[in-house]
């Protein structure tokens, strides 16, 4: 497998590295591991949406995640699972009765919508007996890539 054969070289690169003596011996061993790091954020990243959905389908409802399936659902979008669009998402009365903060209003909610819609996708989980919409999206920090699904788009 290339995730163990990858994992072995890091090891051995380390441990090479700690027993050369070296005048840079700090920059040495930086270095030795830098691969190691590297192999670690591809590994994060290589998590699926598909598969952290099931992960938080299976921890949220105590289901095994062998009975879980799970399927991205493009049909159905995010702001709506907010409820956004649903008329409960409409501007206070004042806000209404005057035109430049309902222009201003409809801006930002037609961004968040926007957002929601571009940083989330959707997949339905089904597993025990629930059924569940969940949203999921690709994090990025310094250390990697990482799936992260939620049942409110948040």
């Amino acid at each position: 497998m290339t995730t163990e054969r990858g994992s072995k070289v890091c090891v051995v690169l380390a441990v090479e590295s700690a027993a050369r003596p070296s005048s840079r011996g700090r920059t040495r061993k930086a270095l030795a591991l830098a691969p190691c790091m590297v192999l670690a954020a591809a590994l994060a990243s290589c998590v699926s949406l598909g598969s952290a959905a099931r992960d938080e389908f299976a921890r949220t409802e105590s289901c095994p995640p062998d009975l879980v399936s799970v399927r991205r659902r493009p049909d159905v979008l995010p702001h709506v699972l907010r409820g956004f669009g649903s008329g409960a998402d409409q501007p206070l009365p004042d806000v209404a009765s005057d035109p430049v903060r309902l222009r201003y209003w409809q801006a930002h909610h037609a961004d968040r919508v926007r957002q929601l819609d571009d940083k989330w996708d959707v997949y339905e989980a089904d597993g025990c007996g629930v059924q569940l919409f969940l949203c999921c999206a690709r994090e990025n920090s310094e250390m990697g890539s990482s799936a992260t699904c939620t049942q409110g788009c948040w």
